[in-house]
């Protein structure tokens, strides 16, 4: 059998990819408030996504989506960053977003905000809000084809 020896610098990026979260908040949902909301969310790195549910304490349905948000939030690992805003306590934020009945969603991007209004599975939520996160994919040069067959 002929072995090839894989490419040191490969295998460097595939480590890297592999092992880093892509946001600060990874796997948790971060309550936010009017202290904060601009620090996190208005102020954030523009290509940064977050899916925040408002809620209150005495809000049936938010008690049994919560579980699955917070599902949700582990499932993304930082791909998308998840927020939770006590409409009952935080009012400056209710208003602002006009926030009418809870819970309600929605997805801070890179354009504005979008209402979330999909199914509240954990994927359903990570894959709406995914598709907020700006496209930077690089076209692949036929010269990066034969530099990598070269090096093999």
């Amino acid at each position: 059998m002929n072995y090839k020896r894989p490419n040191r610098n490969m295998l460097s990026l595939l480590f890297i990819f592999s092992s880093s979260s892509f946001g600060e908040h990874a796997g948790r949902v971060v309550p936010l408030t009017m202290e904060n909301w601009d620090s996190l969310v208005e102020k954030r790195d523009p290509d940064t996504v977050w899916l925040v549910m408002f809620t209150s304490e005495t809000c049936p349905a938010c008690k049994v989506t919560y579980p699955v948000f917070q599902k949700a939030a582990v499932e993304s690992d930082g791909l998308v960053n998840f927020g939770l805003v006590r409409a009952d306590l935080e009012e400056g934020l209710r208003l602002r977003y006009n926030i009418q009945y809870l819970p309600t969603f929605i997805i801070v991007h890179k354009k504005g905000k979008a209402d979330y209004t999909g199914k509240r599975t954990e994927r359903s939520f990570v894959n709406t809000a995914a598709k907020f996160i700006p496209d930077k994919t690089l076209k692949v040069e036929e010269s990066w084809v034969n530099d990598g067959l070269d090096s093999l």
